[in-house]
């Protein structure tokens, strides 16, 4: 693995020498290249930019490095849009599952069941009839 002043290096040279093709390229994949502290892109955006050679003496953090057990909500809102929206599905499927046990443990015992039981049981039987009819027409 390159030091971080090499790292710069190889970008502050790639940048002065790229043509516009080459820079279109880097502005589309250059994301998809290893860069762990970010030197590579700050020396060919200096290098683009006909500033002096300038390495950072220190190693930049990574800001998207998250050192504890549950990262702040600001760190990748997406990643927790799509967890919370997996963790609700997995609720809703339980739900479902459960749902004719719950119906039948109450009949069985002689109770009436709750109306969200009902509900539940209502559902599925909706899924199962749109689903028959969605793949036998």
């Amino acid at each position: 693995m390159l030091s971080p002043i090499e790292n710069y290096r190889k970008g502050y040279e790639k940048g002065k020498s790229d043509g516009f093709g080459d820079v279109t390229a880097e502005a589309l994949l250059g994301y998809m290249r290893e860069d762990p502290g970010g030197h590579f892109g700050l020396g060919y955006k200096h290098g683009r930019s006909g500033e002096d050679f300038n390495p950072p003496l220190t190693p930049k953090r990574n800001p998207k490095s998250v050192t504890r057990l549950v990262p702040k909500f600001s760190a990748d809102p997406i990643g927790w849009f799509f967890g919370v929206m997996i963790a609700t599905e997995c609720w809703v499927l339980w739900q479902l599952i459960k749902a004719p046990f719950q119906l039948i443990g109450a009949l069985a015992g002689g109770q009436k069941p709750a109306l969200s039981i009902i509900f539940k049981n209502g559902v599925i039987v909706a899924i199962i009839v749109a689903f028959w009819f969605g793949t036998h027409r």
